[in-house]
């Protein structure tokens, strides 16, 4: 019974920790001036699913890329930054996602029993036990800040979370979301 509290115990530890924010930023850069944004221009899409094959993936590379983005201007728009349009923008936008599999094997013992083809007074104890399998993508968001004028790395954050093969579409961007929204809850630091 102490076994099962210890795991139970362990379990929430670990789950808790998912979805935790790590943030770091250039303590010298002053933050305190910027008013507009625009999105770094990159090459290739900042996207990586390793192992992660075709079929068990929720939407497309593009798709993924356009509700991040979104999302993203949302979130630092409702804390009143402007996406500049014909203006040189006070810092860039930049994220890097990261998807993984991973497999979770759940192990149950349900106990001894007793062995019914064993003569009178032989009992000896057989456990029995099964166990369960889930795979499911672990992913990480990092969200960068760039000094606009200067090209510098001056903040980043970054979130895990899990995405089960039961979660739906809209489940996985409503993740997806409130990831984006506890990422940008720390920009800019104070």
């Amino acid at each position: 019974m102490r076994l099962v509290r210890f795991l139970a115990v362990m379990v929430l530890a670990m789950v808790s920790m998912l979805g935790e924010v790590i943030t770091d930023y250039d303590r010298k850069a002053d933050m305190s001036h910027y008013k507009t944004f625009a999105w770094l221009e990159q090459e290739k899409l900042p996207i990586f699913r390793g192992g992660i094959p075709e079929e068990k993936r929720k939407m497309s590379d593009e798709d993924l890329d356009k509700m991040i983005r979104n999302y993203v201007d949302i979130e630092l728009t409702k804390k009143g930054f402007l996406k500049a349009t014909e203006t040189e923008p006070d810092f860039l936008v930049s994220y890097y996602a990261v998807a993984k599999l991973q497999l979770e094997i759940q192990k149950y013992d349900s106990g001894a029993t007793a062995n019914p083809n064993l003569p009178y007074g032989h009992w000896r104890p057989f456990y029995e036990s099964s166990s369960d399998s889930l795979l499911m993508s672990q992913g990480t968001l990092s969200i960068d800040i760039i000094e606009g004028s200067e090209k510098q790395l001056v903040w980043r954050a970054s979130a895990t979370d899990i995405f089960e093969d039961k979660d739906t579409n809209t489940k996985a961007q409503k993740k997806i979301r409130k990831i984006i929204q506890k990422i940008l809850k720390k920009f800019p630091p104070k």
